[in-house]
């Protein structure tokens, strides 16, 4: 079971990037995006590297004017159990990560099994092997791979 973040203790800080400003606001970032886009949410910055800014007093406005309040100070909607963010960590990272984000009481769930796959990979590995093998004894040539012409002794037409 997933632990829930308290954002009614959280604080957030005056200057937002694009992340956190979405959840600050309880939209996507898409979602945000387009918002500024439209002109709705007020006092939104892009540098010139492309990132965005969001002052705490803007969102604070547009969340005012759509009538709801901000995650931070209870209030607004209930927040489910869910996936608040996707991270790309290296599988021998995985365990060490897990272990510093539970006791923080942060559900860290695994979406690429590594030990599944490397499995598939050597059954694939037996399956191609046995498959070259079995052409060879009939002699058939096995089909070429992806990477590797069909007829390696061929020269190209027009030369």
């Amino acid at each position: 079971m997933a632990t829930q973040f308290a954002f009614d203790k959280a604080q957030f800080p005056s200057i937002m990037n694009l992340r956190l400003a979405a959840v600050y606001a309880d939209v996507s970032e898409q979602r945000l995006r387009t918002l500024v886009r439209e002109g709705t949410v007020p006092e939104a910055a892009k540098d010139d590297a492309g990132a965005w800014s969001f002052t705490k007093e803007g969102l604070d406005l547009y969340l005012a004017s759509k009538g709801t309040t901000p995650r931070k100070g209870g209030g607004g909607k209930a927040h489910p159990a869910g996936k608040a963010w996707v991270i790309h960590v290296p599988a021998e990272k995985y365990q060490a990560l897990k272990a510093a984000l539970d006791t923080l009481g942060i559900v860290l769930e695994q979406r690429y099994d590594y030990a599944k796959q490397a499995d598939y990979r050597v059954k694939r590995n037996i399956e191609l092997k046995a498959k070259k093998q079995a052409a060879a004894n009939v002699g058939i040539a096995p089909a070429p791979s992806a990477n590797q012409p069909a007829n390696p002794s061929a020269k190209p037409a027009g030369k």
